[in-house]
């Protein structure tokens, strides 16, 4: 389950790519080859760890964690393929800084002269921000939509006959 989960993540990556790719193709394409090169990747091992089929189709908190810890991590090393083929920065290393200081939304970057960025790599390190901040405001409201919610029902045991 857990590969699955990774490459419905990743593939969900790759889509979000492809407005890059479009973005490059109306701006002039500088970067168009480093975009749909990286894009493919994403989608080979994305669609690799789709097709492989889990035993188990229960999901527990230790799978989660799992997920989140290894797309954490995939993203930022697959995220930042786009920088290094656009010859925006030649260290793979800060090129992954760039990228998972996008995804965690510190806003920390590596880049000197961010406006000699091509355009289409340009939106994908906006994109990476905005997707983080998406995912962490989605994630706090599917906490708190409700009374029920799993957060709400773990902690209510210990609650009650406290207040």
């Amino acid at each position: 389950m857990v590969f699955n989960m990774l490459g419905k993540i990743l593939l969900s990556m790759a889509a979000l790519m492809v407005s890059c790719i479009l973005i490059s193709l109306f701006t002039g394409g500088k970067d168009l080859v480093a975009l749909v090169v990286s894009d493919a990747i994403i989608v080979v091992i994305g669609v690799g760890l789709l097709m492989i089929r889990p035993t188990k189709t229960s999901f527990y908190a230790k799978e989660g964690f799992v997920v989140v810890a290894l797309s954490w991590l995939m993203m930022s090393l697959l995220g930042a393929l786009p920088f290094l083929f656009g010859g925006v920065f030649t260290n793979y290393i800060d090129a992954v800084f760039e990228t998972a200081s996008g995804f965690t939304t510190t806003g920390a970057t590596v880049c000197e002269a961010i406006s000699a960025i091509p355009h289409g790599i340009g939106f994908w390190r906006c994109l990476i921000s905005s997707w983080a901040a998406w995912a962490c405001s989605f994630s706090l409201w599917r906490c708190f939509r409700s009374p029920r919610s799993a957060l709400c029902t773990s902690c209510a045991p210990r609650c009650r006959g406290r207040a």
